[in-house]
Parts: structure tokens; sequence; C-alpha cells
């Protein structure tokens, strides 16, 4: 009877310990993403009201902080083409123009690009959008639908 309640109590008390050694585990990874930094790498941080709106737009402020370093989920043919995605820049031919943060417009599944000061010699002017399926998407230039095409970077 002794021998059994040895290792009841043995068992009890190391299920204790690891769940105190867990409990501490997911407290010191998960937590309340507050500063730059928690925000640079987000995938084990916690997203509350305070820091919704920063957290969505970390890909629009990278241009001016330090921290935001990793990049959004890209489909396979765009990774080589990624910095500039990220960086958000528009090409016409060679001419390369990265956009504004206020030029750049997103709402509920839509995104509006405002472009100034981009020379209009040429026909083909790049996004720094990706396209995933092409049938999911409709473009417009000047409030009219206009035909589009994606490069060989999923770029529209």
């Amino acid at each position: 009877m002794g021998g059994v309640a040895l290792v009841i109590i043995a068992f009890i008390t190391s299920m204790v310990i690891s769940e105190q050694k867990f409990i501490s585990n997911e407290k010191s990874m998960y937590h309340i993403a507050r500063s730059d930094k928690d925000m640079a790498d987000p995938w084990d941080k916690l997203i509350n009201s305070s820091n919704y709106n920063k957290m969505l737009s970390i890909n629009q402020t990278a241009d001016t902080n330090k921290y935001f370093t990793y990049n959004d989920y890209n489909k396979k043919s765009a990774r080589e083409n990624d910095v500039s995605i990220f960086n958000h820049e528009v090409s016409i031919g060679s001419y390369r123009k990265s956009i504004s943060n206020k030029d750049i417009k997103s709402g509920y599944q839509e995104i509006t690009y405002k472009l100034r000061g981009i020379p209009s010699n040429s026909r083909i002017l790049t996004l720094p959008f990706v396209i995933y399926d092409k049938n999911n998407y409709k473009v417009y230039l000047n409030s009219r639908e206009v035909e589009f095409y994606e490069n060989k970077y999923s770029q529209l």
C-alpha cells in the first residue's frame, strides 16, 4: 500500500511540475504584441484591440521601421521578386519607383494605388501585387474594368 501511494505521489508531482513548465513556456512565448520588435516577428504573438490595426499594416510601414523585415507568404513564382513587391515598387519598362504609403489604400477585398509622377511612354505597368488565381481578380483603371496580365513573378 505504501509503494502504491509513493508511485501516486511521484506521478502527481511530475504532472504538476510538467504543467507548470508548460504554462511558463507558453507565457514567455505567447504574449500580446506591444512593441515594434514583437510585431516584427508576429508568429507567436497575440493580437488584441490595441494592436490589431498596427499588425494589419506591418507591410505598409516596412519602409519606415527597421524591425519589419519579414516577408508575407508569397506565391512560389513571386519569391524571386519579393523584395520589389515588399517595397511596393512599380515598374514601367526599366523605370522603377516605390509607391508611398499614403498612395496605397487597402480595403475589403480591394487595394487602390494612386500613381503619381510615372512616365506614360510605356503601355506595360507592373504593380507590387501578387496574383494567386487570375479568375478571382478584376482590375479597374479610372473606374473602367480593363484586361490584365500577370508576369512571370505572378505580379499584376
